[in-house]
């Protein structure tokens, strides 16, 4: 019964989050144009990602800044596009990503 017990425990625990994934193909998202017409220098955004079978789903914003800008959407629309490398894929479940986000024509 101990076993049992453990192993159910074991299966309801949360999935570790890491903050840290290797791509074979990065997120690579561009500047929104809504800071860019207003002269927004930088920003950030951070998704959380499931992973089933090995591709990314399932992914949320988490946080953005500065609010409102769409920092966060044009991270959600790369990570469709996104891949983890193969090794990478085959042991996480969930990860955590932040991207930075820089007005290079300021």
């Amino acid at each position: 019964m101990f076993a049992i017990m453990i192993a159910t425990l074991a299966l309801q625990a949360e999935p570790r989050v890491l903050t840290h994934v290797d791509f074979a193909r990065p997120p690579m998202p561009e500047v929104p144009g809504a800071a860019l017409s207003r002269g927004i220098p930088s920003g950030y955004a951070t998704v959380e990602c499931s992973v089933e079978a090995g591709a990314i789903t399932a992914c949320t914003i988490v946080d953005e800044d500065p609010a409102g800008i769409r920092f966060g959407v044009m991270l959600l629309s790369e990570m469709r596009r996104a891949r983890l490398k193969p090794e990478i894929a085959a042991e996480v479940t969930r990860f955590r990503l932040t991207a930075r986000f820089v007005n290079r024509s300021l």
